[in-house]
């Protein structure tokens, strides 16, 4: 058995609906039921790796058959040797007064985060200690895009102090160092960027913002004969913005039937997620592109 880590980049919104109205939102998107985290789910990203995948391989191939399972006519032959789990956030970004936009996390997300590092062989990331009311830097003041010259960070309506205690700070330089890692492995331009916005906060002031920071969007269906909005056609949906970050574990677990080597399975997973990948719905109206990159090795 082995695990990988999928880290999933948004480059346009991205909705991965429920299919249900929460309150003044029509069209609310996918969240622990628990705890509210927003997620995209294991098999919505299941089914568009294995959609993409098919472009390489025919749904017959065996090596197609053994990573996703059979057609689901004859679902019941075998199992597919890869589960994918929930991808869950992990970076909401959240618009500021300094720098445009912070990527914001907390330690709820780094406690997800870290067990899915630990499970893909990975080692887990330090944890800083943040009050309620401030929040933590990976780097000093002077160096941070986000952070005004008072040393507080603006995030929507949240005015937080930066706490600048060393061991704190050296914590959190620790923590944006492996996150930069997992999410651009081959990018250190990038890679000092997400340090440079990278703002940690308490869990409550995270709930407020992955409950309250999010795109809404108003839509509307045209009657084209009156040039009006059709009678309820008008709806608000909600999404995840660009810049998100959620991960997901990937496991590969031997099955009985399956005659592909692991290790050409997980480069058949690795080709079918190149380039920009189509996660949730509303693909005609440009949500969902998404980087993906992998990381990670045996547990």
């Amino acid at each position: 058995m082995s695990s990988r880590i999928m880290s999933i980049h948004a480059q346009s919104p991205l909705h991965a609906g429920t299919g249900q109205s929460t309150g003044a939102i029509d069209l609310a998107i996918a969240r622990n039921q628990a705890t509210g985290v927003p997620l995209l789910p294991g098999s919505s990203i299941k089914g568009a790796l294995r959609a993409r995948a098919m472009g390489t391989a025919t749904t017959q191939s065996v090596q197609h058959r053994d990573l996703f399972g059979p057609d689901t006519t004859r679902a019941s032959e075998q199992a597919g040797a890869m589960a994918f789990g929930d991808a869950e956030l992990l970076l909401l970004p959240v618009r500021t007064m300094r720098g445009t936009f912070a990527w914001v996390t907390s330690s709820w997300l780094l406690i997800r985060h870290n067990r899915d590092r630990r499970a893909a062989g990975l080692n887990a990331l330090p944890s800083p200690r943040v009050k309620q009311s401030q929040c933590v830097l990976p780097v000093p003041r002077t160096e941070s895009a986000v952070v005004d010259g008072a040393g507080v960070v603006h995030l929507e309506e949240l005015d937080l102090r930066v706490d600048s205690a060393k061991k704190v700070q050296e914590a959190a330089a620790a923590m944006a160092e492996g996150l930069a890692k997992v999410i651009f492995p081959d990018s250190a331009a990038w890679q000092d960027l997400l340090k440079g916005k990278l703002v940690y906060v308490h869990d409550d002031m995270m709930a407020f913002l992955w409950h309250h920071a999010l795109q809404i969007d108003a839509r509307i269906a045209m009657n084209h004969e009156t040039g009006t909005v059709k009678d309820g056609g008008l709806w608000h949906e909600e999404s995840l913005p660009p810049e998100t970050v959620l991960t997901s574990l990937v496991t590969h677990t031997p099955t009985r039937r399956a005659t592909t080597a692991e290790g050409d399975m997980w480069d058949h997973l690795r080709a079918a997620s190149t380039g920009l990948v189509q996660f949730g719905g509303k693909a005609t109206v440009g949500r969902g592109r998404c980087q993906v990159t992998w990381v990670g090795g045996e547990a």
